[in-house]
């Protein structure tokens, strides 16, 4: 695609099309744990860790609205045993990311931890991953061969449209590729991004929920 001179073009076509995927979001279903098949079901929580939400040079306090609604999630899925997974960026001070990203969440350090409200909980299986997407993380790889039933999969954390798109996304398309079904979810309440110069994360939010929408990935409201 070549950018054309026509900016105004573009934002008029922008907002007809941001407006029309904004109306499509607010008609997502709600969902229960009790529908899902508990043995074969797993939510994954991505990046809910003090670097992001409370302190450091990628935190963005305006996120801790979905802390809430994850605690209420996590303590769900231990009272139905349900399999919880939480991903934690944990990097080295020679990371290759910091090319791209401003140095967070060094390892062993309070940034990569996660967040108190969470700690408590004692998620069963807590994940480190050092690049976006948590598919990748080795501990990652052998959790889902030892958990091969699993094909259903609730993610919720942070950021919409980085690190929760990306692992969304591949999870579909790892299953797809074996053409094996699986059902990817997202509960907006308790995804967010952070806000900043030309990233506004209302619109970034609303663009990767249509994104993974549009490739497979289960919208929803809220997962109670």
């Amino acid at each position: 695609m070549e950018l054309t001179d026509n900016k105004e073009q573009f934002l008029a076509k922008a907002k007809q099309s941001l407006g029309e995927i904004y109306d499509l979001l607010l008609k997502a279903p709600d969902l229960t744990f009790a529908d899902l098949p508990q043995e074969k079901t797993a939510l994954m929580v991505v990046d809910v860790v003090n670097g992001f939400i409370k302190f450091g040079a990628m935190a963005d306090a305006s996120m801790s609205s979905i802390v809430s609604p994850i605690v209420r999630m996590v303590t769900t899925a231990q009272e139905m045993g349900i399999a919880q997974v939480a991903f934690v960026d944990s990097h080295e001070n020679d990371a290759i990311e910091f090319a791209a990203f401003p140095i967070h969440c060094l390892k062993n350090e309070p940034e990569s931890a996660l967040v108190d409200e969470l700690k408590v909980l004692t998620i069963e299986t807590v994940i480190a991953k050092n690049s976006t997407n948590g598919f990748f993380a080795p501990e990652f790889t052998q959790w889902l061969g030892e958990h091969q039933d699993y094909n259903h999969f609730i993610l919720v954390g942070d950021c919409t449209d980085i690190c929760v798109m990306q692992l969304a996304l591949a999870l579909k398309t790892y299953f797809n590729q074996q053409n094996r079904f699986v059902r990817v979810m997202i509960a907006m309440e308790a995804v967010h991004t952070f806000n900043g110069g030309e990233h506004d994360q209302e619109v970034m939010n609303v663009l990767a929920l249509y994104l993974m929408r549009s490739s497979g990935i289960e919208i929803f409201r809220q997962i109670k």
